[in-house]
């Protein structure tokens, strides 16, 4: 779950966040990783989620928090 995504892609999603904007502070991507953790999560417990591409489901919520 969760903990799988943040021990084994907390890197990854950082270095994804920062190509997405690189304007944002240290702070700021901080936040956008929480973020990003949050919506994966919520979406996760909805009944209607599809788990078959989950990477690709997390880099979605990632760019939309990145616009956010």
């Amino acid at each position: 779950g969760i903990e799988f995504l943040h021990s084994e892609a907390h890197n990854f999603l950082l270095c994804a966040i920062r190509r997405e904007s690189p304007g944002l502070t240290a702070a700021d991507i901080d936040e956008v990783y929480q973020e990003t953790l949050m919506g994966v999560l919520i979406a996760a417990r909805k009944p209607d989620f599809d788990p078959t591409s989950p990477m690709k489901f997390v880099m979605t919520v990632l760019k939309r928090r990145t616009i956010d």
